[in-house]
């Protein structure tokens, strides 16, 4: 069988696409064809009807749609902007974690959940510095002090700390 027109959504898991109000399932080696095809693009597909399923054996675009603007790298959807590449429903399903691999995220690497080495020092900087200052807030020894000299008694208290941070 075949059927004409404009796709109107596709899948998250990328097999599937509606056209009209029809759901139309593509066979493993479409699925290639399939990431080619955007929403609103016109299409001829080729398929059989398998009960309720209508699987697709070819899939022909016939015009392109002209993108109206960023869309869903997964679904198709319509994006705000071009911030992000997948849409609020499909980043929560997999999400995208700038700068982390697959296999960093199979590991379980400190990057998917600190970042970069620099990053976790930067924080542990900002840790120890917030803690020295917190410590020091009520601290008798720097009553009557100037402003230089409280600096140089937080960075102290700061830079023991983060040593503190560091051994652990």
């Amino acid at each position: 069988m075949e059927a004409k027109g404009k796709v109107t959504l596709k899948s998250s898991n990328k097999k599937s696409f509606k056209i009209g109000d029809d759901w139309y399932s593509a066979k493993e080696e479409m699925i290639p064809v399939l990431a080619t095809i955007n929403v609103d693009d016109e299409v001829t597909v080729t398929f059989e009807q398998n009960k309720t399923f209508r699987n697709v054996s070819n899939i022909v675009k016939t015009t392109v749609a002209t993108p109206k603007g960023p869309t869903c790298e997964d679904c198709g959807k319509a994006l705000k902007d071009d911030k992000f590449k997948k849409c609020y429903m499909c980043n929560k399903k997999n999400p995208v974690t700038p700068g982390t691999t697959a296999t960093e995220k199979a590991s379980g690497s400190s990057r998917e959940f600190y970042g970069s080495p620099e990053d976790v020092a930067g924080k542990k900087r900002g840790c120890a510095l917030g803690a020295a200052a917190e410590v020091l807030a009520g601290a008798r020894c720097i009553v009557d002090k100037e402003p230089e000299e409280i600096a140089e008694i937080t960075k102290i208290v700061a830079e023991s700390l983060l040593d503190y941070l560091k051994t652990e």
